[in-house]
C-alpha cells in the first residue's frame, strides 16, 4: 500500500505544478507571438511582392532589354528580402524555443522530484483523456 504524502509535500508538489504551468503558459505566449510576427512579416512581403509583380505585368509591353534587366533585379531583390525576413523569423522562433527549453531544463535541475511528479501527473491525466472512446 502506498503511503499518503504529508501536507507539506502535497503543497510543494502543488506549488511546483503551478510554477511549471506558469512557465508553459509563458512559453505558449512566446510561441504565439513569434508565430504572429512570422505571419505578419510573410504576409507583408507577399503583398509587396504581388504588387511588384502586378506593376511589372502592366509594364511588360513597354520594357526594353534594359527594362527587363531592371525588372529581373527588382524581382531578385524582392525574393532575397523575403528570404532574409523568413530566416529572421525562423531564428526568432528558434530563440524562443531555446529559451523555453532552457528555463524548463533549469527548473528540472533545481527541482527534479517536483518535475518528475508533475510529469507523472500530466502523463496520467493525458493517458486518461486519450484512453476515452
Amino acid at each position: 500500500m502506498l503511503n499518503t504524502p504529508d501536507p507539506r509535500s502535497q503543497k510543494k508538489l502543488k506549488d511546483g505544478m503551478e510554477s511549471v504551468s506558469e512557465q508553459v503558459e509563458v512559453s505558449k505566449e512566446d510561441f504565439v507571438n513569434a508565430a504572429s510576427n512570422i505571419k505578419a512579416n510573410i504576409q507583408s512581403e507577399s503583398e509587396r511582392f504581388q504588387e511588384d509583380l502586378k506593376d511589372l505585368k502592366e509594364k511588360v509591353v513597354d520594357l526594353s532589354s534594359t527594362g527587363i534587366s531592371v525588372a529581373r533585379q527588382t524581382i531578385s531583390s524582392n525574393i532575397e528580402s523575403a528570404r532574409e525576413k523568413a530566416n529572421q523569423a525562423a531564428h526568432c522562433a528558434m530563440d524562443h524555443a531555446e529559451k523555453s527549453l532552457e528555463s524548463t531544463g533549469q527548473y528540472v535541475k533545481e527541482k527534479p522530484y517536483q518535475a518528475l511528479g508533475i510529469a507523472l501527473g500530466i502523463g496520467f491525466v493525458l493517458g486518461k483523456l486519450l484512453s476515452r472512446k
